[in-house]
């Protein structure tokens, strides 16, 4: 299995992990932009640990 085989299902569990953990504390745009910022930390993580 390739790690862009796994990258879309660990971002999706880790997601949704996030959301039930922290948006109810966000109204829906503060949720929008922290959905963005994890997602775009996350994946410069993933290329960290493949370099």
């Amino acid at each position: 299995m390739l790690l862009s085989d796994i990258e879309p299902k660990l971002y999706s569990a880790i997601q949704a992990a996030l959301f039930d953990t922290f948006a109810y504390r966000l109204g829906p745009d503060e949720w929008d932009e922290a959905e963005e910022d994890f997602r775009q930390n996350l994946m410069d993580k993933v290329k960290e640990l493949g370099e």
